[in-house]
């Protein structure tokens, strides 16, 4: 994407440059300081969006003036070679705004007041957004980098890391759809809620996933066994007295029709025979029951810690009598997909058990589980984008 800024403030300029940065790193950036470069500029190559200040010197050593009329004969003119070209003219004045909003909105020309509450940012962002074209099918949201890492790790196509829209952005195709993997700042219930919503708004998925490791606490729930969660609540909510936590669980459940796809899907035989395939597992990372991994489509809890003690096990295990697993983000992923305005968006998670949540756990499995969820995360991914 290219972006032509005509400004001669430097302050102003660089605040433009950084917001567009922050949205995306690879953005080409140009930028002049007077109108007669500005118009050699526009007749000779095509920019994808232009930004303008209205008040700008002509030519360099000259004042800047009020070329308004100038700019928008220029940029309108049907022989310039940006005469169909996005235009934004952000300017300082207020009342310069007001008498040219309405000739500006006639020929398809956004008028923004640049001022110091950052209301001009909000818009700016979403004209580039649709035109830097990254709008997803799918999502899929990792809470550390190990579980990011593994999808390229594993043979799917991925690109390298990059911060865009102010998120840790990796492009991944699945088929001939179209997704991206998004790692949070931290894990967490807060940082996941926050940053999926937000890439749910910018990128506009048709599904969202969450792929990662998980703790298992029931007794049938084996390392690197996978749990998909048809239901998850947050299991520290509630009341704290001097008694301890009254809880106060709030849940949320994955859509009935994606239920029975995923179902059917994990009842296929093969759908577990090849995670494994070109993994090789060291001697740490085989547990004593070896690896037979096993699907679970059941209830699990979120909440803000990590759990390693059997006291708290027994107590989340209280709050729901069919809870099979735990972790620190599920909850916040599937509430934000639940309250999104596309209220279209299917949502799952998959995530391999590493450890009980008990004092012993440790890294050992983390490797093999991040690999076997993220092979795990696509197989579903692929047959409900299929079926979408």
């Amino acid at each position: 994407m290219k972006i032509l800024i005509l400004e001669d403030n430097a302050e102003k300029s660089l605040e433009i440059e950084n917001l567009i940065k922050s949205i995306d790193q690879s953005i080409n950036i140009q930028k002049v300081e007077y109108y007669n470069n500005f118009i050699l500029k526009i007749q000779k190559e095509k920019f994808d969006l232009v930004i303008i200040d209205l008040f700008v010197p002509a030519l360099k050593g000259r004042e800047p003036n009020d070329l308004s009329e100038d700019l928008l004969f220029s940029l309108r003119n049907e022989e310039c070679t940006n005469f169909q070209t996005e235009v934004v003219a952000i300017t300082k004045y207020d009342e310069k705004a007001s008498e040219i909003i309405q000739d500006y909105n006639y020929q398809n020309i956004t008028v923004l007041t640049f001022s110091e509450d950052d209301k001009w940012k909000e818009s700016l962002i979403k004209k580039i957004t649709p035109l830097n074209s990254d709008q997803c099918d799918f999502i899929i949201i990792c809470a550390l980098e190990k579980e990011a890492n593994a999808f390229a790790e594993a043979g799917f196509d991925v690109s390298e890391s990059v911060s865009k829209y102010s998120l840790n952005f990796r492009s991944i195709s699945i088929s001939d759809f179209k997704g991206a993997i998004i790692r949070l700042p931290r894990p967490g219930l807060v940082d996941a809620a926050i940053v999926t919503s937000r890439a749910i708004e910018i990128l506009n998925p048709k599904i969202v996933t969450m792929s990662g490791i998980c703790a298992g606490l029931k007794n049938e729930i084996s390392i690197y066994d996978l749990i998909i969660p048809n239901l998850c609540f947050q299991h520290d909510t509630g009341k704290w007295t001097e008694d301890g936590l009254i809880s106060e669980p709030y849940s949320v459940s994955i859509n009935n029709k994606v239920e029975v796809e995923i179902s059917t899907e994990l009842d296929k035989p093969n759908f577990t025979i090849d995670l494994m395939n070109n993994i090789s597992a060291n001697k740490s990372e085989i547990p004593e029951e070896n690896i037979v991994i096993k699907t679970h489509l059941g209830v699990t809890s979120s909440g803000s810690t990590v759990i390693a003690d059997k006291t708290m096990n027994a107590t989340i295990q209280g709050q729901h009598r069919k809870v099979i697993g735990l972790d620190m983000e599920i909850f916040s992923i599937y509430e934000s997909c639940r309250l999104a305005q596309n209220e279209s968006i299917k949502f799952f998670s998959v995530k391999s058990v590493v450890d009980n949540g008990s004092p012993t756990k440790g890294d050992a499995y983390h490797r093999i589980a991040c690999l076997v969820s993220a092979k795990a995360t696509v197989k579903i991914l692929e047959k409900l984008l299929l079926s979408n």
